[in-house]
């Protein structure tokens, strides 16, 4: 039986000072893989909301293909925060769009040296050099100017959008590596 009309419960209330954002984590999760995706919503009288997406939803609401509060007016985020190569196209073949996201793709880097799933057949390393292959305390350090404290934090909303951008800059990517 199908749900006609069905909306969830807005994460807002009207007329509230309540904010939404997208958000990621550099923790595995079932629904995402090596990174976690969320929308979080910064409640003005009580703790925040964190609800965890897959990958793909993530990159529909920023690409604006979806409607949510996160991105109310469904603008591309990634083109209003200059990354680019992020976007989606119409897969003939499977019927659908499909959502490709290189430094989305590659944000496991900034937490793992080699990549940890061996059942993967990638080949190229990340960019953390530390103990056990994490990060090293300066790479946390260059981390924690996204807003986070660990690594199982949340980067949220334009500090998230910010790290996306900067890890395509070469010397960004240098002066991590280095760290």
């Amino acid at each position: 039986m199908a749900l006609t009309g069905f909306r969830p419960k807005p994460l807002l209330e009207q007329g509230s000072s309540d904010k939404v954002y997208l958000a990621f984590s550099f923790m595995p999760s079932a629904n995402s893989g090596l990174i976690t995706y969320a929308i979080v919503c910064v409640h003005e009288k009580t703790p925040r909301q964190v609800i965890y997406i897959t990958r793909n939803e993530f990159l529909r609401q920023a690409t604006g293909q979806t409607i949510s509060e996160a991105n109310p007016l469904k603008e591309n985020l990634f083109t209003k925060h200059e990354i680019p190569d992020c976007g989606y196209y119409n897969d003939s073949i499977a019927k659908r769009l499909t959502y490709e996201c290189s430094v989305v793709d590659n944000l496991w880097k900034l937490r793992y040296g080699p990549f940890p799933e061996r059942s993967k057949s990638k080949v190229e390393n990340g960019w953390a050099r530390g103990k056990d292959n994490f990060p090293t305390d300066g790479q946390l350090a260059i981390l924690y100017q996204y807003g986070i404290e660990r690594l199982s934090e949340l980067i949220v909303g334009e500090k998230a959008f910010k790290l996306l951008k900067d890890m395509q800059n070469p010397e960004w990517v240098a002066n991590y590596l280095a760290s």
